[in-house]
Order: C-alpha cells, then structure tokens, then sequence
C-alpha cells in the first residue's frame, strides 16, 4: 500500500515546476521565434511573387429552334454530365489547344515560359557556344511544357462550369493566358463542328450523287413498264383503262335507261289508244307536229258544232258533218299516235342496240383490266421503290444545303462558352502575407 502511494506521487506532473522553468526560458524562446519569423521573411521576400487568374467555361448545347436544322431533334439533356465534362477538360488541356495559346500569346519570347529563368542549362550552354540558337519549334516545346505547368483546369461540383487556372508572376499576363486558354477552347470546338458539318457535307454530296443515278434507273423503269404494259394515266392519276370502264359502264347504263323510258312511253300511249282515252297529254304525242295541227282543227270544228248546237237540232245535217269530221280527226290522231308509239318502240331497239354492243366493249375492257390488275402491282412496287429513293433524295438535297450553307458561312454554335472572364488579381497566390508567416512560427 505504502509503495502504490510512492509510485501515484512520482507520476503526478508539476505544474508550477514546468511553469517555472518556461518562464525563467521566456526571453530565449522569444528570441528564437523571432530570429526563425525574420528569417522565413527574408526568405518569402526572395522568393517570386507569384498570381492565380481564372476564366470559366459553361458546357452546355446552344442550339435552338433558330438555329436547328428543321429535321433535327432537340439535343438529349439525359446525356451523362460527368463523361461530358470530362471529355472536355482533356479537349482543353490537349496539345493542340494549348499550341495554339502559345503561338497565339507568343509565349517562346516570354522569359517567364521560355526557360531563361530557371536557371543553369549546360545543354542550352553548348548550343550557345556552337552557334546554334533555339528553333521555334523548341522554343514553342518550351513554352508549351512551361504553360502545362502554370496551368490547372477544374470541374466546379456538380456543375457544367470548368475552371481554367492560370499562375503566373505578372497578374496581367496571368488573367490574359486564363482568357486565351478558354477562348482557344471555344474556337476549336467551334472548328470541329464545322469540320462534322463539312464531312457531313462531302458525305451527303457523295450519296446525293449515287441516289440521284438510282431516282433516275427506278423513275425510267417505271415509265418503260407503263409503256410497254399500256397503263397509261388519265387526269386525277386513274388509268385510262379504268376511265374507259367507267365511261362504258355509265354509257351502258344511260342507253338502258332510254331504251326503258322509250318503250314505257310507247306501251303507253298503244294502252291509251286502245281504251279510247285521249292521248294529247303524252308529251311524245303532243310534241309531235301533225297531231298538234290535228288537234287545232278538232278543236276549231268543236267550236263550230258548239255554237250550231245552241240553234241547231242534233240530226240537222251540219251537225251530223261536224260530227262526222270531228270523229275522222279522232281517227287520223290514233294513227298519229300509234306511228309514235312505234317510233319510240324503234328507238327502244336502237337503244337496245347500243347497250348489247356497251356490253360487249365492257366485256374486252373487264379482260384487258383483269391483266391490267395483275401488272398493276409491279407497277405499284416499281412506283413504291421510285418513290422512296425519291424522298430520300430530297431529303438528302435539304441536309445537304442546310450543311453547305453552314460551312460557308463558318457559322455553328460550339457547346461551350465562357461565362466569366479572368481579371488581373492584387492577391498573392504564394508567398504568403507576413501574418500567414507569423501564424506558421507560432503554430
């Protein structure tokens, strides 16, 4: 017990003895952060001041009802965002994009970039005293390796936006790379949909030129098809076989029914003449010249016996002359009406006549058709085939001028953009302020 004690005693820490001994080193410590805090000053006041500048790109489809071609769809917004942006990062830090910057910004004369600043090269040294100055080529490799350095390009998260970032000891040339990158960025995305629109443009040419050959070999063989098979077409696009069909069957039909009204009419009139019924309302019979004359002088010489009778007895001999004329006329109107009657019987048999040779020619036409019908659907599946290369001509001519106009104008919307443009920063991206230094000694 007296041991576990002893023990629990020596483990306790002193307090007021390391207070103590921190303060009688008060005067040392202070002294040597200083001398550490001056000298990581000076040091961070030798060390290049360097500047961080930022340009934003928004990935995006621009394409609008405007400016689609009218049979393109609506660009897909399920499209997978990240793949995207990715895609275009690589597309903006690749080669050739940046070699662009670099010619464009003339990076190789830029000590910054060129290697001038950093420092001892014996390989630059021999050159120098063979006489062999640096090529452009060398001095674009140069730059460009310097500018993959100064440069950081990242995907703001859970956007479309990329940020280009450029470090550099000139603020001013620092926010001008940041912009000069993005731009270069947007220009080639702009040449590679004109460069799709021209491929597509030789493409559509090349298959315009081949369809209109096989348009023409389908549209001739249907026209020798016709030709020899005799299909010729009529107004309305009816063939004029069915024309004559129908116009037989309706001649056919209107002969029928003459001959029907005539013989009706002649039946008629026979029954009326037969049961001694007047016959003057037939329109046949009063049509006719001689029965009106006859009906004239009926009428008159009943008049005269109608004004004898108001004087006259019935068996005065004028009476009975009247009379007598009066029937004779009845007599001629009967004759008269039956001559009618048998020419409209006659004209009935004309009629039928007509309707046996209608029938007739309907019988050939229904024969003709029936081989007609049978040719008809080659004929339909040449026309279907001249028709479908038809329209894919014509389609193919549309793409092809909406293409075609697009690559002379050098017009197309990239889907990229820049949305904010980089300025010149005041703030230091490294070294760091005096009180970060002091924060660093301290902590």
């Amino acid at each position: 017990m007296t041991l576990d004690s002893q023990a629990t005693r020596d483990a306790r820490i002193d307090t007021s003895a390391i207070i103590a001994a921190v303060w009688s080193r008060l005067p040392r410590i202070i002294l040597v952060s200083l001398v550490i805090l001056a000298v990581a000053y000076v040091a961070l006041s030798f060390m290049p001041k360097v500047y961080d500048s930022s340009a934003s790109i928004l990935i995006e489809p621009r394409s609008n009802i405007y400016t689609r071609a009218s049979n393109e769809a609506a660009p897909s917004t399920n499209a997978n965002d990240a793949g995207v942006v990715s895609s275009q990062m690589e597309l903006l830090r690749s080669r050739d994009t940046l070699l662009k910057v670099v010619r464009s910004e003339m990076l190789g004369d830029i000590p910054e970039f060129n290697g001038s600043q950093s420092g001892f090269s014996p390989i630059a040294m021999i050159k120098q005293l063979l006489g062999r100055a640096a090529s452009p080529e060398d001095r674009d490799a140069v730059a460009l390796a310097s500018l993959y350095d100064h440069l950081t390009v990242i995907q703001e998260r859970d956007s479309r936006i990329i940020s280009v970032h450029v470090r550099s000891k000139d603020p001013e040339l620092a926010a001008r790379l940041a912009n000069a990158v993005a731009r270069a960025h947007v220009a080639r995305r702009t040449e590679l949909s004109l460069s799709d629109t021209a491929e597509a443009s030789g493409w559509l040419k090349e298959e315009i030129d081949k369809l209109r050959t096989s348009v023409t070999r389908s549209e001739n063989a249907v026209a020798n098809f016709k030709v020899d098979n005799d299909l010729f077409s009529g107004t309305n696009n009816t063939s004029l076989l069915d024309q004559q069909l129908s116009s037989v069957a309706s001649q056919m039909s209107a002969a029928q029914e003459r001959k029907n009204t005539a013989m009706s009419r002649a039946t008629l009139i026979r029954g009326l003449i037969d049961r001694g019924q007047p016959i003057d309302s037939v329109p046949d019979v009063r049509d006719s010249a001689v029965i009106q004359q006859l009906t004239q002088d009926k009428a008159r010489l009943q008049g005269e016996r109608a004004q004898k009778s108001s004087t006259l007895l019935s068996n005065h001999p004028a009476i009975k002359a009247l009379t007598a004329q009066i029937a004779e006329l009845d007599k001629q109107i009967g004759i008269e009406g039956r001559r009618v009657a048998d020419a409209l019987e006659a004209e009935a048999q004309i009629e039928a006549g007509i309707e046996t040779s209608l029938q007739a020619d309907l019988a050939k036409l229904k024969g003709s058709a029936s081989t007609a019908t049978r040719e008809t659907v080659t004929l339909d599946g040449l026309q279907r085939e001249a028709k479908a290369q038809r329209d894919l001509l014509e389609g193919y001519l549309q793409r092809y001028s909406e293409a075609a106009s697009r690559t002379d104008a050098q017009s197309a919307l990239p889907d990229v953009r820049v949305i904010s443009f980089a300025a010149p920063r005041s703030r230091l991206l490294h070294p760091k302020s005096l009180s970060s230094c002091w924060r660093w000694v301290l902590f």
